[in-house]
């Protein structure tokens, strides 16, 4: 009895502790080292630090020092770095605190899945998309699009890829693939014509397009006047479509980013009048239906935006500095970043690019089980 007693007590102070912390009292004992490891404590653990974030700014022009993290308070951070994440073209996310990592070699993609707080990086198998049946051109552009998130059945963390171009014939082609942490693997998936002529015919909005919510990922598709959204399941694995809000007006694309609210719902922000740096907020109350709720003024331009979390936006002066901009209450604040290439623009890859960064012991290591 006295043992349990003391071991809920242990939980009850080391879930409030920083991951940091964590991994150095793992040592401690090997009471505490089998309550941090457990399943249930690290659940427990993200549960408790679920509003306690930084942003990470990730510059891949600086290779020595490419990571900076910037606290709630504006304190400057720059992890020890970390060989095996420079050189990346890309990074998506932070979802369920890891992070996908995109790299180019030669014209060909490798991804990897990325744990900051725990250093940990998992380099995914090659999916082998085979595109030699339906072209003779070795140098053919394939065009991909990436999502990361977690089966919430089955506490599996997944990758979800989808790569398209046009054959020799000028036929859209399309592959769709999964990855799954606990079985290592890609599996290949089977779609429609349906969702091969719409996705190849539509253009994704990245980054600010992007999004994860309760087991699902979305990608916001931009059309000639409309708008729409793409979704994957990863319960299920299988993608979905859903319209676009009917506004009453064309959406001008370049103004159109995809945020996530504080009541956990998907919403867009389109602008009203650009000049006058008006706009809108339309929620997705369930699947193609929306209700616009509420406009504002943002005094900045879509295209400054570099990342978002619930009902904040994150933007970038003409100055290069980092500002955050809460969409309910009109209020701004600085968060004491300042760096030249934030101002390269935001759909460039090359420039840094922005994330909101929540820390977790979640192992992405191969022999240990993910939960």
């Amino acid at each position: 009895m006295a043992s349990s007693l003391t071991e809920v007590l242990a939980e009850d102070i080391l879930v409030r502790l920083p991951v940091e912390l964590l991994l150095r009292f793992k040592c401690v004992c090997k009471m505490w080292h089998k309550i941090i490891k457990s399943p249930d404590f690290i659940r427990e653990h993200c549960k408790h630090h679920n509003k306690v974030h930084k942003i990470l700014v990730y510059d891949r022009n600086n290779p020595p020092d490419p990571i900076t993290l910037i606290s709630k308070d504006g304190v400057l951070e720059n992890p020890p770095p970390d060989e095996r994440v420079r050189g990346m073209t890309y990074v998506l996310g932070s979802v369920y605190r890891l992070f996908l990592l995109k790299k180019v070699v030669d014209g060909n993609f490798s991804l990897s899945l990325w744990n900051p707080a725990l250093r940990e990086v998992r380099h995914l198998p090659d999916p082998k998309f085979e595109v030699q049946p339906y072209t003779t051109n070795p140098q053919i552009p394939l065009i991909g699009n990436f999502g990361i998130g977690l089966d919430p059945i089955t506490n599996d963390y997944k990758v979800v890829w989808f790569l398209y171009f046009s054959d020799d014939d000028n036929i859209p082609r399309i592959y769709a693939t999964v990855y799954s942490c606990s079985r290592d693997s890609w599996r290949m998936l089977q779609l429609n014509d349906r969702y091969k002529s719409h996705i190849c015919a539509r253009r994704f909005r990245q980054p600010l397009g992007t999004g994860y919510l309760n087991g699902t990922y979305y990608w916001l598709v931009l059309g000639a006047w409309k708008c729409s959204i793409v979704s994957f399941d990863f319960r299920n694995e299988e993608f979905g479509e859903i319209e676009g809000p009917n506004a009453g007006r064309p959406f001008d694309h370049r103004h159109l980013v995809m945020i996530l609210l504080d009541d956990d719902s998907i919403a867009l922000m389109t602008n009203v009048r650009i000049c006058a740096f008006e706009y809108e907020i339309w929620v997705m109350v369930q699947p193609g239906l929306w209700n616009k709720l509420f406009a504002l003024k943002c005094f900045t331009y879509t295209p400054s935006m570099k990342s978002w979390f619930p009902s904040t936006v994150i933007y970038v002066t003409r100055h290069s500095h980092l500002v955050s901009y809460n969409v309910r209450t009109g209020k701004s604040r600085h968060l004491g970043f300042h760096h030249p290439g934030l101002n390269n623009g935001v759909w460039n890859e090359t420039v840094c690019s922005v994330h909101i960064y929540k820390e977790s012991l979640v192992t992405i290591r191969r022999e240990l089980q993910l939960n």
